[in-house]
């Protein structure tokens, strides 16, 4: 028995240097429309702003960065937001030809596709071409425990 028991994901959290120029990022890029917008209940009242992305699927929150320091992909914590895409060459295409990347690259895993996309701060965005067009990893996971279980 889990000693804390959720329910579910409630929000994911994405730390930069300048909310604004992250809100304008996010609002081109993946189309977030801003719920809140103001300072986190928190003792420090950090700046951030509260919305949603993949149409409506995702709560996303964008928060100041104390010191305002880069992020980059060794730094302990989240390593980055994970989106599933219907077709990631679309996407990545759509990403370039928009100005925000250049020749971003689509890597193959075994069932499924990727690509990293950053964000002002370089926060990593990762989208995912699912397996047979599953909404996530999670919805993938029945044939991902039965590989498991087959592999000696």
């Amino acid at each position: 028995m889990a000693v804390v028991a959720s329910t579910g994901l409630s929000h994911l959290v994405i730390r930069g240097s300048d909310v604004d120029r992250a809100l304008a990022w996010y609002e081109a890029v993946l189309g977030f429309e801003v719920l809140w917008n103001g300072h986190a209940p928190t003792p420090d009242r950090t700046r951030s702003i509260m919305g949603l992305i993949g149409e409506g699927t995702l709560a996303l929150e964008l928060l100041l960065a104390a010191d305002g320091k880069r992020h980059d992909i060794q730094t302990l914590g989240v390593a980055g937001l994970s989106l599933t895409v219907p077709d990631i060459a679309a996407a990545v295409a759509a990403y370039d030809a928009a100005g925000y990347g250049q020749g971003t690259r689509v890597f193959e895993a075994e069932d499924w596709k990727v690509a990293f996309l950053f964000d002002p701060d370089g926060n990593v965005v990762e989208l995912v071409e699912q397996p047979q067009g599953l909404p996530s990893i999670a919805a993938f996971a029945p044939t991902l425990r039965a590989r498991r279980d087959a592999t000696p």
